[in-house]
């Protein structure tokens, strides 16, 4: 099992990430930063991004972003490629249970997971731009190397089940 990811007060800006956790099937991520903020007011200068490395590769596959339209957040999950432009795998549900979060539910049957993998890892990333930011302000949690999930094992066969009994 994973540990939940807390991140100080390290970068300026109301998406400062403070504490993520993940729980549930499929997986949800619930972001808490240390500022309070409104879908209007990151609107086209804050995104909050959850990566997925699926490949055991060096670099991340897919990624989860979540941006707001204005009014409202939106999220959406990405294949992250190398030679060719990303693109668009499928529309995530988001929801905000309070002023210091947001929670983002990341269906795992959407990424290819290599059959083998008993495992993929995840980080957290906000991007904020504006006044509290001289250029963009970025914060990663956790800050070193990405979170290592275990993916749950298959369930059972009914004949692998009664040859065990």
């Amino acid at each position: 099992h994973h540990l939940d990811v807390s991140d100080g007060n390290d970068v300026d800006g109301v998406l400062d990430i403070r504490r993520v956790a993940v729980y549930g099937r499929p997986p949800t991520w619930n972001i808490g930063t240390h500022g309070r903020w409104r879908a209007r007011s990151i609107w086209d200068r804050g995104f909050l991004v959850v990566a997925f490395n699926t490949f055991a590769s060096a670099r991340y596959d897919y990624y989860a972003l979540i941006r707001s339209t204005g009014r409202r957040l939106r999220a959406e999950l990405y294949r992250d490629r190398t030679k060719k432009r990303d693109y668009k795998v499928s529309s995530l549900k988001t929801w905000r249970p309070d002023r210091r979060s947001v929670k983002v539910r990341v269906p795992l049957d959407r990424m290819t997971i290599g059959k083998k993998r008993r495992y993929y890892r995840w980080h957290a990333q906000s991007l904020l731009t504006g006044p509290d930011c001289r250029r963009t302000c970025l914060d990663l949690a956790p800050d070193r190397s990405g979170v290592r999930e275990p993916l749950a094992p298959p369930p059972e066969s009914p004949a692998a089940r009664s040859r065990t009994s």
